[in-house]
């Protein structure tokens, strides 16, 4: 009989996942842990054993065969329910082993003694002796396998250190590749673009100015910075200035200004888009303006270098910040309707870098792009999320349609004449619900599920 779960199973479960142990090849520091306990305890058998949702997967062990059972018959899925050490004496008149599979057949388990292996207050299997005949164990013979045990916690720590180093040094990496791009977007967009553009602070003091500003008005960037943007129109277009300020205002805004003392025989056409830092705070605003005459029709002005600012350079579909505005709208004006995303990462996308080199790497990024943009339907939004993970918004799709959508995406890639390798994705997919307040609620989600899809073998989706 299977014993009971853990009380907190599937963070315990999660946590292991994360450890990046599971099925990993034998190592001479944990086969030395059970050589130890083996030679202490004075015990033919020994393991490391780690417990699984479904089994107990040995990381080492000493006097056995085989590197896993099911969890059906663990002992040491008993182990790991309380924090003393469990002994068993004799399984044949225990009540909790006496049918098991292991006492019963031909292993003729008689002797166990395990003690969980705890990391940041989780246990995630234990060290165990074993005997095929019944007996006792010392109270220090108990006590140097405790001992054992903490070594162990040790042990897992700094290999959870050591992920976590690893992750955090590829973040760095992955930021110093996105503030390069960012700096280069800069300079091709703000420093030499074709619109003068004028950021300021939240109150509309001016910070910096491009080229094209200092031409239309006719000023230095030394003279006007620190000074309020409305000090460059005449009265009557201060109150239309449409400083970005209130909640929610996130969206680009424009309108027809009326021309400035330099300019006062034509207008000017003005856009706006509030900046904002990770956490929602208002950092500034982005003033965009172009002389325009008055004959032209506000609703065909080009915003086209605004939205720039918004698109993934390398794919030429929305970037991160463009995939957020939209869905923050999208999540504002879902009303009755069902909202899904798509969150796409490629497999193994680290190995066709190394092996074929960055540049067939940005090939790759970019005809995935294009798969997802014609596979997508009308009104969809495609976006690069980040790295090698796309994402898709779905408007008015529910939690059965994404799924469809997504295995079109998915066998779409699969299908795909790769040049060099062949290239597939895992998906996860979600779906917002009535007690879904945020649109990082929905984002997180969708994260969950495509984490199941990769820890799964890849190359799939997982749905609600």
């Amino acid at each position: 009989m299977r014993s009971p779960n853990h009380a907190q199973e599937q963070d315990r479960l999660a946590f292991l996942r994360r450890l990046q142990i599971l099925d990993s090849l034998r190592e001479e520091i944990y086969d030395d842990f059970t050589l130890l306990a083996s030679t202490i305890c004075r015990t033919p058998i020994a393991a490391l054993s780690l417990v699984d949702e479904n089994r107990q997967w040995f990381k080492s062990s000493v006097g056995l065969t085989v590197t896993e059972t099911s969890r059906e018959v663990s002992f040491c899925s008993y182990a790991i329910l309380s924090e003393e050490p469990l002994i068993v004496p004799d399984a044949e008149r225990d009540a909790r082993f006496a049918d098991n599979d292991l006492v019963t057949g031909d292993f003729r388990l008689r002797f166990y003694a395990g003690v969980p292996i705890t990391v940041e207050g989780l246990p995630l299997g234990s060290l165990c002796v074993m005997d095929r005949e019944p007996r006792e164990i010392s109270e220090g013979q108990i006590s140097a396998l405790a001992a054992l045990a903490r070594q162990l916690s040790h042990t897992f720590e700094a290999r959870l250190a050591k992920i976590r180093e690893q992750e955090y040094r590829d973040l760095l990496e992955e930021a110093e590749r996105a503030f390069e791009q960012v700096r280069r977007r800069y300079e091709g967009l703000f420093k030499v673009g074709t619109v003068a553009q004028i950021c300021t602070d939240p109150t509309g003091i001016i910070r910096e100015v491009n080229e094209m500003a200092e031409s239309l008005f006719d000023i230095r960037d030394f003279h006007v910075i620190g000074t309020p943007i409305t000090n460059l129109f005449p009265d009557k277009a201060h109150d239309r200035l449409g400083l970005v300020t209130g909640p929610g205002m996130d969206s680009l805004t424009e309108e027809i200004l009326p021309g400035s003392r330099e300019h006062d025989s034509s207008d000017l056409w003005h856009a706006s888009k509030a900046l904002r830092n990770s956490t929602g705070e208002l950092t500034g605003v982005l003033h965009s303006f172009r002389k325009e005459s008055r004959n032209v029709n506000s609703g065909t002005l080009d915003l086209t270098l605004l939205r720039l600012a918004m698109t993934d350079e390398l794919t030429g579909i929305a970037n991160r910040r463009g995939f957020i505005a939209e869905l923050e709208r999208e999540f504002r004006s879902i009303g009755r309707d069902e909202l899904s995303i798509l969150l796409i990462d490629i497999d193994h996308f680290k190995e066709i870098n190394d092996t074929y080199g960055h540049l067939h790497g940005d090939q790759v990024l970019a005809t995935l792009a294009g798969i997802l943009s014609q596979t997508s339907r009308a009104g969809d939004v495609p976006a690069r999320f980040g790295g090698e993970e796309f994402v898709v918004i779905l408007p008015r799709t529910s939690s059965s349609e994404a799924k469809l959508i997504a295995e079109r995406m998915r066998q779409a890639v699969a299908d795909y004449r790769w040049a060099k390798c062949p290239v597939t994705v895992s998906i996860g997919t979600a779906t917002t619900s009535p007690s879904m307040s945020t649109p990082n609620a929905l984002l997180s989600l969708a994260d969950v599920r495509l984490y199941e899809a990769k820890r799964m073998g890849r190359n799939r989706t997982v749905a609600a």
